[in-house]
């Protein structure tokens, strides 16, 4: 992941606030600029931020070169629109990757992204990690889930994303 975050909104541009009202807590970095996330992503947003459980959240650059890109069996790399970490038990929580689709986007392209996602989940092991590119994950405990939700079940699926 980027150390840092490139932005084309301007310093004064509105900036997104919490369910409170206040400050972002839980990003990665601030601050996150209302505009660049849509309606639908800034209530991933905030609900990430608003639930205890989760440690960090980050929204990824759909943008080669910048973003956090995984490459499935097709050209061309899924960027995934939320990466988190989770808290859990006895400190083995769980790093999530996130790709969100509009309810008008279920197609064959969005059946391909669930694919790799799914597959990816179903194969991760960290004795089975190596490093790529800029990106240095330690081994730890937590395990990693990958997930393509519509929005039209964010409500209903987000939550277990988080807990589970």
């Amino acid at each position: 992941m980027p150390d840092h975050m490139l932005t084309s909104e301007a310093a004064n541009s509105y900036h997104l606030t919490g369910s409170d009202g206040g400050a972002l807590k839980r990003s990665l970095f601030s601050p996150v600029f209302r505009d660049e996330l849509n309606g639908q992503e800034q209530n991933v947003a905030v609900h990430l931020d608003g639930d205890g459980t989760v440690k960090w959240w980050h929204r990824n650059v759909a943008k080669a070169g910048y973003g956090m890109g995984l490459q499935g069996w097709k050209r061309g790399r899924i960027y995934p629109d939320f990466i988190f970490a989770t808290r859990g038990d006895e400190g083995a929580g769980r790093i999530v990757v996130l790709e969100t689709k509009g309810d008008h986007l279920q197609n064959p392209d969005t059946d391909y992204k669930r694919g790799v996602m799914d597959f990816l989940s179903n194969s991760f092991s960290w004795d089975q990690t190596v490093p790529a590119g800029q990106l240095q994950i330690a081994m730890t405990n937590e395990t990693v889930e990958c997930a393509l939700v519509l929005m039209e079940d964010i409500q209903a699926v987000l939550p277990k994303l988080i807990t589970s």
